[in-house]
Protein backbone atom coordinates (compact mmCIF):
# COMPACT_ATOMS: atom_id res chain seq x y z
CA UNK A 1 0.00 0.00 0.00
CA UNK A 2 2.78 2.42 0.96
CA UNK A 3 4.62 1.61 -2.29
CA UNK A 4 1.91 3.36 -4.29
CA UNK A 5 2.63 6.67 -2.55
CA UNK A 6 4.41 9.32 -4.58
CA UNK A 7 7.95 10.26 -3.64
CA UNK A 8 8.04 12.43 -0.54
CA UNK A 9 10.79 13.94 1.56
CA UNK A 10 11.27 14.50 5.28
CA UNK A 11 13.93 16.49 7.11
CA UNK A 12 14.67 15.42 10.67
CA UNK A 13 16.36 18.01 12.87
CA UNK A 14 18.73 16.21 15.23
CA UNK A 15 20.36 12.78 15.18
CA UNK A 16 19.58 11.87 18.76
CA UNK A 17 17.62 8.74 19.55
CA UNK A 18 14.29 10.40 18.67
CA UNK A 19 15.50 11.60 15.30
CA UNK A 20 17.19 8.33 14.38
CA UNK A 21 14.19 6.22 15.39
CA UNK A 22 11.89 8.43 13.31
CA UNK A 23 14.20 8.15 10.31
CA UNK A 24 14.51 4.39 10.71
CA UNK A 25 10.76 3.83 10.74
CA UNK A 26 10.19 6.13 7.78
CA UNK A 27 12.80 4.38 5.64
CA UNK A 28 11.41 0.97 6.59
CA UNK A 29 7.73 1.77 6.04
CA UNK A 30 7.74 4.45 3.31
CA UNK A 31 10.07 3.16 0.57
CA UNK A 32 9.51 6.28 -1.55
CA UNK A 33 10.43 8.63 1.27
CA UNK A 34 13.75 10.45 1.23
CA UNK A 35 14.93 11.20 4.77
CA UNK A 36 17.64 13.73 5.56
CA UNK A 37 18.86 14.22 9.12
CA UNK A 38 20.46 17.56 9.93
CA UNK A 39 22.80 17.36 12.90
CA UNK A 40 24.46 20.43 14.46
CA UNK A 41 27.32 18.42 15.99
CA UNK A 42 30.04 16.38 14.31
CA UNK A 43 28.68 13.16 15.83
CA UNK A 44 25.32 11.41 16.15
CA UNK A 45 23.52 10.59 19.39
CA UNK A 46 22.41 13.89 20.88
CA UNK A 47 22.29 13.46 24.64
CA UNK A 48 23.72 9.95 24.28
CA UNK A 49 27.50 10.13 24.12
CA UNK A 50 29.89 7.45 25.38
CA UNK A 51 33.48 8.69 25.63
CA UNK A 52 36.21 6.04 25.48
CA UNK A 53 38.59 6.67 28.38
CA UNK A 54 40.75 3.60 27.85
CA UNK A 55 40.42 0.71 25.47
CA UNK A 56 36.86 -0.62 25.84
CA UNK A 57 36.29 1.59 28.90
CA UNK A 58 33.64 4.26 28.51
CA UNK A 59 32.37 7.25 30.46
CA UNK A 60 28.79 8.22 29.78
CA UNK A 61 28.58 11.94 29.22
CA UNK A 62 24.84 11.71 28.71
CA UNK A 63 22.26 8.94 29.09
CA UNK A 64 23.46 6.40 31.65
CA UNK A 65 20.58 4.14 32.65
CA UNK A 66 18.29 1.82 30.75
CA UNK A 67 15.19 2.26 32.88
CA UNK A 68 13.49 -1.12 32.91
CA UNK A 69 13.52 -4.22 30.76
CA UNK A 70 9.87 -5.06 30.20
CA UNK A 71 8.59 -3.57 26.93
CA UNK A 72 11.57 -1.24 26.76
CA UNK A 73 12.54 -0.68 23.09
CA UNK A 74 16.01 0.55 24.05
CA UNK A 75 16.71 -2.67 25.93
CA UNK A 76 15.33 -4.71 23.03
CA UNK A 77 17.60 -2.90 20.59
CA UNK A 78 20.86 -4.04 22.18
CA UNK A 79 19.95 -6.93 24.48
CA UNK A 80 21.60 -9.40 22.08
CA UNK A 81 24.96 -7.86 23.02
CA UNK A 82 24.50 -8.93 26.67
CA UNK A 83 26.15 -5.74 27.86
CA UNK A 84 24.07 -4.87 30.91
CA UNK A 85 24.97 -4.44 34.54
CA UNK A 86 22.01 -4.43 36.90
CA UNK A 87 21.75 -1.85 39.66
CA UNK A 88 21.89 -3.44 43.11
CA UNK A 89 20.82 -1.55 46.21
CA UNK A 90 22.82 -1.52 49.46
CA UNK A 91 25.84 -3.57 48.32
CA UNK A 92 28.85 -2.27 50.27
CA UNK A 93 27.25 1.08 50.96
CA UNK A 94 28.64 3.34 53.67
CA UNK A 95 26.19 5.81 55.21
CA UNK A 96 28.29 8.37 57.03
CA UNK A 97 27.71 11.49 59.06
CA UNK A 98 29.89 14.55 58.68
CA UNK A 99 31.90 13.57 61.77
CA UNK A 100 32.71 10.22 60.16
CA UNK A 101 30.32 8.09 62.24
CA UNK A 102 28.76 5.33 60.18
CA UNK A 103 25.02 4.64 60.49
CA UNK A 104 23.97 0.97 60.49
CA UNK A 105 22.26 -0.21 57.31
CA UNK A 106 19.19 -1.47 59.18
CA UNK A 107 18.50 2.10 60.37
CA UNK A 108 18.85 3.38 56.83
CA UNK A 109 16.41 0.79 55.51
CA UNK A 110 13.88 1.74 58.19
CA UNK A 111 13.95 5.45 57.37
CA UNK A 112 14.14 4.88 53.62
CA UNK A 113 10.87 2.98 53.89
CA UNK A 114 9.31 6.15 55.29
CA UNK A 115 10.47 8.10 52.25
CA UNK A 116 9.24 5.43 49.82
CA UNK A 117 5.82 5.30 51.48
CA UNK A 118 5.36 9.10 51.35
CA UNK A 119 6.61 9.22 47.75
CA UNK A 120 4.16 6.45 46.82
CA UNK A 121 1.36 8.47 48.44
CA UNK A 122 2.35 11.43 46.25
CA UNK A 123 2.23 9.25 43.14
CA UNK A 124 -1.14 7.83 44.13
CA UNK A 125 -2.70 11.29 44.05
CA UNK A 126 -2.66 11.00 40.26
CA UNK A 127 -3.13 7.26 40.00
CA UNK A 128 -6.13 7.13 42.35
CA UNK A 129 -7.60 10.44 41.32
CA UNK A 130 -7.31 11.62 44.92
CA UNK A 131 -8.36 15.11 45.93
CA UNK A 132 -5.73 17.30 47.54
CA UNK A 133 -6.97 18.30 50.97
CA UNK A 134 -4.21 20.65 52.06
CA UNK A 135 -3.73 22.62 48.85
CA UNK A 136 -0.22 21.39 48.06
CA UNK A 137 0.78 22.21 44.50
CA UNK A 138 4.25 20.67 44.49
CA UNK A 139 5.78 17.33 45.32
CA UNK A 140 8.15 19.17 47.67
CA UNK A 141 5.34 20.65 49.74
CA UNK A 142 3.66 17.26 50.04
CA UNK A 143 6.81 15.36 51.02
CA UNK A 144 7.84 17.97 53.59
CA UNK A 145 4.43 18.09 55.29
CA UNK A 146 3.95 14.33 55.30
CA UNK A 147 7.43 13.72 56.71
CA UNK A 148 6.85 16.08 59.61
CA UNK A 149 3.47 14.47 60.26
CA UNK A 150 5.10 11.02 60.24
CA UNK A 151 7.77 12.11 62.71
CA UNK A 152 5.09 13.16 65.18
CA UNK A 153 3.46 9.75 64.90
CA UNK A 154 6.75 7.84 65.38
CA UNK A 155 7.86 9.77 68.49
CA UNK A 156 11.56 9.13 67.80
CA UNK A 157 14.48 10.17 69.96
CA UNK A 158 16.27 13.33 68.89
CA UNK A 159 19.18 11.30 67.48
CA UNK A 160 16.89 9.01 65.47
CA UNK A 161 14.88 11.99 64.27
CA UNK A 162 18.07 13.60 62.98
CA UNK A 163 19.08 10.42 61.19
CA UNK A 164 15.62 10.05 59.66
CA UNK A 165 15.83 13.67 58.45
CA UNK A 166 19.26 13.08 56.90
CA UNK A 167 18.06 9.98 55.05
CA UNK A 168 14.96 11.77 53.79
CA UNK A 169 17.05 14.73 52.60
CA UNK A 170 19.43 12.39 50.79
CA UNK A 171 16.56 10.72 48.97
CA UNK A 172 15.02 14.05 48.02
CA UNK A 173 18.33 15.00 46.36
CA UNK A 174 18.31 11.72 44.45
CA UNK A 175 14.75 12.43 43.33
CA UNK A 176 15.83 15.83 42.00
CA UNK A 177 18.42 14.11 39.80
CA UNK A 178 15.95 11.45 38.69
CA UNK A 179 13.38 14.10 37.77
CA UNK A 180 15.86 16.63 36.45
CA UNK A 181 14.60 19.51 38.59
CA UNK A 182 16.28 22.10 40.78
CA UNK A 183 13.95 21.41 43.71
CA UNK A 184 11.01 19.12 44.35
CA UNK A 185 9.09 22.32 45.05
CA UNK A 186 9.31 22.87 41.27
CA UNK A 187 7.68 19.51 40.52
CA UNK A 188 3.88 19.47 40.10
CA UNK A 189 2.08 17.15 42.52
CA UNK A 190 -1.13 16.40 40.63
CA UNK A 191 0.58 14.61 37.73
CA UNK A 192 3.60 13.19 39.59
CA UNK A 193 2.25 9.64 39.37
CA UNK A 194 1.59 9.79 35.63
CA UNK A 195 5.21 8.90 34.83
CA UNK A 196 5.30 5.16 34.12
CA UNK A 197 8.11 2.92 35.37
CA UNK A 198 8.95 -0.20 33.39
CA UNK A 199 9.63 -3.45 35.21
CA UNK A 200 12.96 -5.23 35.49
CA UNK A 201 15.10 -2.67 37.29
CA UNK A 202 17.64 -0.11 36.11
CA UNK A 203 20.60 -1.22 34.00
CA UNK A 204 23.88 0.27 32.85
CA UNK A 205 25.47 -0.56 29.51
CA UNK A 206 28.92 -2.12 29.40
CA UNK A 207 30.79 -0.85 26.36
CA UNK A 208 28.87 2.41 26.17
CA UNK A 209 25.30 3.57 25.72
CA UNK A 210 26.24 4.75 22.23
CA UNK A 211 25.75 1.15 21.11
CA UNK A 212 22.07 2.09 20.90
CA UNK A 213 22.92 4.82 18.39
CA UNK A 214 25.10 2.46 16.36
CA UNK A 215 22.24 -0.04 16.13
CA UNK A 216 19.84 2.63 14.84
CA UNK A 217 22.37 3.91 12.29
CA UNK A 218 22.76 0.40 10.85
CA UNK A 219 19.18 0.59 9.60
CA UNK A 220 19.57 3.93 7.82
CA UNK A 221 20.78 4.74 4.30
CA UNK A 222 24.42 5.72 4.07
CA UNK A 223 25.10 9.47 4.29
CA UNK A 224 21.55 10.37 5.31
CA UNK A 225 22.94 12.28 8.31
CA UNK A 226 24.44 15.67 7.44
CA UNK A 227 26.75 16.73 10.27
CA UNK A 228 27.86 20.23 11.33
CA UNK A 229 24.54 21.61 10.10
CA UNK A 230 23.05 23.92 12.70
CA UNK A 231 19.48 24.78 11.76
CA UNK A 232 18.72 28.48 12.20
CA UNK A 233 15.44 28.86 10.27
CA UNK A 234 12.50 26.56 9.62
CA UNK A 235 10.20 28.02 6.96
CA UNK A 236 7.14 25.81 7.17
CA UNK A 237 4.59 27.74 5.15
CA UNK A 238 6.67 28.10 2.01
CA UNK A 239 3.52 27.87 -0.13
CA UNK A 240 4.21 30.69 -2.59
CA UNK A 241 6.61 28.64 -4.70
CA UNK A 242 7.59 29.18 -8.33
CA UNK A 243 6.86 25.68 -9.61
CA UNK A 244 5.26 22.43 -8.52
CA UNK A 245 8.60 20.65 -8.12
CA UNK A 246 9.57 22.88 -5.18
CA UNK A 247 8.94 21.79 -1.62
CA UNK A 248 6.83 23.61 0.99
CA UNK A 249 9.44 23.35 3.81
CA UNK A 250 12.69 25.27 3.56
CA UNK A 251 15.42 24.79 6.17
CA UNK A 252 18.27 27.27 6.47
CA UNK A 253 21.49 26.29 8.25
CA UNK A 254 24.08 28.46 9.95
CA UNK A 255 26.56 27.80 7.15
CA UNK A 256 24.09 29.17 4.59
CA UNK A 257 23.13 25.81 3.15
CA UNK A 258 19.43 25.25 2.46
CA UNK A 259 17.35 22.06 2.40
CA UNK A 260 13.84 21.53 1.05
CA UNK A 261 11.27 18.92 2.03
CA UNK A 262 7.58 18.10 2.36
CA UNK A 263 7.74 17.68 6.13
CA UNK A 264 10.10 18.37 9.02
CA UNK A 265 10.38 16.50 12.32
CA UNK A 266 11.88 18.71 15.04
CA UNK A 267 13.63 16.74 17.80
CA UNK A 268 15.54 19.53 19.54
CA UNK A 269 15.72 19.49 23.33
CA UNK A 270 13.11 21.40 25.29
CA UNK A 271 15.95 23.61 26.53
CA UNK A 272 16.85 24.54 22.96
CA UNK A 273 13.20 25.29 22.15
CA UNK A 274 12.90 27.48 25.24
CA UNK A 275 15.90 29.53 24.15
CA UNK A 276 15.52 29.59 20.37
CA UNK A 277 11.99 28.39 19.58
CA UNK A 278 10.51 31.83 19.06
CA UNK A 279 13.03 32.84 16.39
CA UNK A 280 13.58 29.43 14.80
CA UNK A 281 10.22 28.88 13.11
CA UNK A 282 8.91 31.14 10.36
CA UNK A 283 6.09 31.92 10.70
CA UNK A 284 6.43 31.70 14.50
CA UNK A 285 5.01 28.83 16.47
CA UNK A 286 1.39 29.36 17.57
CA UNK A 287 1.13 31.10 20.93
CA UNK A 288 -0.42 28.01 22.51
CA UNK A 289 2.69 26.01 21.58
CA UNK A 290 5.02 28.73 22.91
CA UNK A 291 3.08 28.84 26.18
CA UNK A 292 3.47 25.09 26.58
CA UNK A 293 7.22 25.34 26.00
CA UNK A 294 7.45 28.08 28.63
CA UNK A 295 5.41 26.16 31.21
CA UNK A 296 7.16 22.82 30.96
CA UNK A 297 10.04 22.04 33.28
CA UNK A 298 13.61 21.54 32.09
CA UNK A 299 16.72 21.84 34.20
CA UNK A 300 20.36 21.03 34.74
CA UNK A 301 22.26 17.82 35.51
CA UNK A 302 26.03 17.52 35.85
CA UNK A 303 28.06 14.36 36.32
CA UNK A 304 31.53 14.63 37.83
CA UNK A 305 34.02 11.77 37.56
CA UNK A 306 36.84 11.66 40.10
CA UNK A 307 39.62 9.50 38.61
CA UNK A 308 42.50 8.01 40.60
CA UNK A 309 45.59 6.15 39.43
CA UNK A 310 45.12 3.81 42.39
CA UNK A 311 41.65 3.46 43.97
CA UNK A 312 42.00 4.28 47.67
CA UNK A 313 38.79 2.42 48.52
CA UNK A 314 39.78 -0.99 47.10
CA UNK A 315 36.90 -3.23 48.21
CA UNK A 316 35.84 -1.18 51.24
CA UNK A 317 32.75 0.33 49.65
CA UNK A 318 30.84 0.71 46.39
CA UNK A 319 29.14 3.91 47.51
CA UNK A 320 29.60 6.58 50.16
CA UNK A 321 26.36 8.33 51.07
CA UNK A 322 26.81 11.56 53.04
CA UNK A 323 24.20 12.05 55.75
CA UNK A 324 24.04 15.80 56.10
CA UNK A 325 22.89 17.45 59.33
CA UNK A 326 19.39 18.55 58.38
CA UNK A 327 16.49 19.98 60.35
CA UNK A 328 13.23 18.00 60.02
CA UNK A 329 11.70 21.22 58.65
CA UNK A 330 14.19 21.30 55.74
CA UNK A 331 14.34 17.74 54.39
CA UNK A 332 13.33 18.96 50.92
CA UNK A 333 15.57 21.63 49.42
CA UNK A 334 13.86 24.84 48.38
CA UNK A 335 14.70 26.61 45.09
CA UNK A 336 16.10 29.60 46.99
CA UNK A 337 18.53 27.55 49.10
CA UNK A 338 21.35 27.28 46.55
CA UNK A 339 24.50 29.29 47.23
CA UNK A 340 27.82 29.13 45.42
CA UNK A 341 29.54 28.50 48.75
CA UNK A 342 27.46 25.41 49.66
CA UNK A 343 26.92 23.66 46.30
CA UNK A 344 28.56 20.49 47.66
CA UNK A 345 25.70 19.98 50.13
CA UNK A 346 23.68 18.77 47.14
CA UNK A 347 26.00 15.78 46.69
CA UNK A 348 24.06 12.70 47.70
CA UNK A 349 26.71 10.05 47.03
CA UNK A 350 30.15 9.13 45.76
CA UNK A 351 29.65 5.95 43.72
CA UNK A 352 32.29 3.60 42.39
CA UNK A 353 31.81 3.45 38.64
CA UNK A 354 30.60 -0.07 37.70
CA UNK A 355 32.96 -0.32 34.70
CA UNK A 356 35.78 2.07 35.64
CA UNK A 357 37.23 0.65 38.83
CA UNK A 358 39.41 3.71 39.51
CA UNK A 359 36.58 6.23 39.23
CA UNK A 360 34.07 7.75 41.63
CA UNK A 361 30.94 9.25 40.10
CA UNK A 362 29.01 12.23 41.49
CA UNK A 363 25.67 13.58 40.22
CA UNK A 364 24.27 17.05 40.84
CA UNK A 365 21.05 18.70 39.72
CA UNK A 366 19.67 22.20 39.36
CA UNK A 367 21.64 25.35 40.14
CA UNK A 368 24.40 23.33 41.81
CA UNK A 369 24.87 21.38 38.58
CA UNK A 370 25.14 24.55 36.50
CA UNK A 371 27.57 26.09 39.01
CA UNK A 372 29.82 23.02 39.06
CA UNK A 373 29.90 22.88 35.28
CA UNK A 374 31.42 26.38 35.31
CA UNK A 375 33.67 25.74 38.30
CA UNK A 376 37.41 25.13 38.03
CA UNK A 377 38.29 21.45 38.40
CA UNK A 378 40.79 22.22 41.16
CA UNK A 379 38.03 23.69 43.33
CA UNK A 380 35.84 20.63 42.70
CA UNK A 381 38.75 18.35 43.56
CA UNK A 382 39.47 20.14 46.85
CA UNK A 383 35.81 20.17 47.91
CA UNK A 384 35.19 16.51 47.13
CA UNK A 385 38.43 15.39 48.79
CA UNK A 386 37.59 17.37 51.93
CA UNK A 387 34.13 15.77 52.06
CA UNK A 388 35.46 12.24 51.61
CA UNK A 389 38.06 12.74 54.33
CA UNK A 390 35.41 13.98 56.76
CA UNK A 391 32.67 11.47 56.00
CA UNK A 392 35.09 8.53 55.92
CA UNK A 393 37.06 9.88 58.90
CA UNK A 394 40.23 9.31 56.91
CA UNK A 395 42.64 12.25 56.39
CA UNK A 396 44.74 10.13 54.02
CA UNK A 397 42.14 10.13 51.23
CA UNK A 398 44.10 11.45 48.22
CA UNK A 399 43.02 14.08 45.74
CA UNK A 400 41.86 12.68 42.41
CA UNK A 401 44.42 12.65 39.61
CA UNK A 402 41.86 13.83 37.11
CA UNK A 403 38.42 15.44 37.05
CA UNK A 404 36.06 14.83 34.13
CA UNK A 405 32.68 16.54 34.07
CA UNK A 406 29.81 16.98 31.66
CA UNK A 407 28.77 20.23 29.98
CA UNK A 408 25.20 19.79 28.74
CA UNK A 409 23.89 22.80 30.63
CA UNK A 410 25.94 25.38 28.73
CA UNK A 411 25.90 23.57 25.39
CA UNK A 412 23.63 25.73 23.16
CA UNK A 413 22.17 22.67 21.44
CA UNK A 414 20.86 21.19 24.71
CA UNK A 415 20.98 23.80 27.53
CA UNK A 416 20.22 21.20 30.17
CA UNK A 417 19.46 17.54 30.67
CA UNK A 418 15.82 16.45 30.42
CA UNK A 419 12.27 17.54 31.07
CA UNK A 420 9.87 17.26 34.00
CA UNK A 421 6.28 18.30 34.68
CA UNK A 422 6.63 21.61 36.49
CA UNK A 423 4.26 23.42 38.82
CA UNK A 424 1.92 25.32 36.51
CA UNK A 425 2.06 22.65 33.80
CA UNK A 426 0.54 19.18 33.43
CA UNK A 427 0.95 15.94 31.54
CA UNK A 428 -1.34 17.40 28.91
CA UNK A 429 1.46 19.79 27.98
CA UNK A 430 3.59 16.86 26.81
CA UNK A 431 0.78 15.96 24.41
CA UNK A 432 0.40 19.59 23.42
CA UNK A 433 4.09 19.87 22.61
CA UNK A 434 3.77 16.76 20.43
CA UNK A 435 0.89 18.20 18.38
CA UNK A 436 2.02 18.82 14.77
CA UNK A 437 1.63 22.06 12.87
CA UNK A 438 -0.71 21.34 9.98
CA UNK A 439 -1.38 23.23 6.76
CA UNK A 440 -4.57 22.76 4.79
CA UNK A 441 -3.86 21.80 1.17
CA UNK A 442 -5.90 22.51 -1.96
CA UNK A 443 -8.09 19.47 -1.23
CA UNK A 444 -8.96 20.80 2.25
CA UNK A 445 -6.81 18.09 3.87
CA UNK A 446 -4.71 18.97 6.92
CA UNK A 447 -1.11 18.08 6.05
CA UNK A 448 1.24 17.59 9.05
CA UNK A 449 3.96 20.01 8.01
CA UNK A 450 6.00 20.32 11.24
CA UNK A 451 6.10 17.41 13.68
CA UNK A 452 7.68 17.29 17.13
CA UNK A 453 9.52 14.41 18.82
CA UNK A 454 11.87 14.00 21.79
CA UNK A 455 11.63 12.84 25.39
CA UNK A 456 9.68 15.96 26.45
CA UNK A 457 6.84 15.01 24.05
CA UNK A 458 6.14 11.62 25.68
CA UNK A 459 3.52 11.95 28.39
CA UNK A 460 4.43 8.89 30.47
CA UNK A 461 8.10 8.33 29.59
CA UNK A 462 9.43 11.90 29.56
CA UNK A 463 13.10 12.27 30.56
CA UNK A 464 14.00 8.79 29.27
CA UNK A 465 15.73 7.39 26.20
CA UNK A 466 12.90 4.94 25.58
CA UNK A 467 10.45 7.84 25.69
CA UNK A 468 12.55 9.67 23.10
CA UNK A 469 12.78 6.57 20.88
CA UNK A 470 9.05 5.95 21.03
CA UNK A 471 8.30 9.60 20.28
CA UNK A 472 10.35 9.40 17.08
CA UNK A 473 8.48 6.29 16.02
CA UNK A 474 5.19 7.99 16.87
CA UNK A 475 5.86 10.94 14.55
CA UNK A 476 7.09 8.68 11.76
CA UNK A 477 3.89 6.68 12.23
CA UNK A 478 1.88 9.88 11.94
CA UNK A 479 3.36 10.55 8.48
CA UNK A 480 3.03 6.92 7.42
CA UNK A 481 -0.66 6.92 8.39
CA UNK A 482 -1.19 10.19 6.53
CA UNK A 483 0.18 8.79 3.27
CA UNK A 484 -1.46 5.40 3.64
CA UNK A 485 -4.86 7.04 4.21
CA UNK A 486 -4.32 9.51 1.41
CA UNK A 487 -3.35 6.98 -1.23
CA UNK A 488 -5.10 3.77 -0.23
Amino acid sequence: MAKSCPRTSVIVIGSGIAGLSAARKLTQCLPNCKVTILEALSRPGGRINSVEINENEFMEEGATWVHGIEDNPVHSLIKHNQVFNKYHYLIKYKFCKLNGDEVPTEHIKKYKRIYRKIKADAENIYQDGSTLQNGEKSVGEFLQKEFQRKLKDLKLTRECENTASSVFYSNSLIECCICGCNSLYDLVLNDFGEYEELGGGDLRVRGGYSQVIKELLKKLPENCVVYNSTVTEVHWKNDHIPDESSKPVRIVCENGEQFFADHVIATQSLGHLKEYGRALFKPPLPQVKLDIIDRMGYNYITKVHLRYQTPFWQDKFSRVIPLWDISPKDVVTKPSEFTKETWFRHIYDFAVHPFLSNTLEVWLSGESALHVERLENEIISDACTDLLRKFLKDPSVPKPDEILKTSWNTNPYFLGAYSYVAVGSSGEDCDGLAEPLCVENSNSVDVPRVLFAGEATHRTFYSTTHGALLSGEREAGRLISFYQCKFK
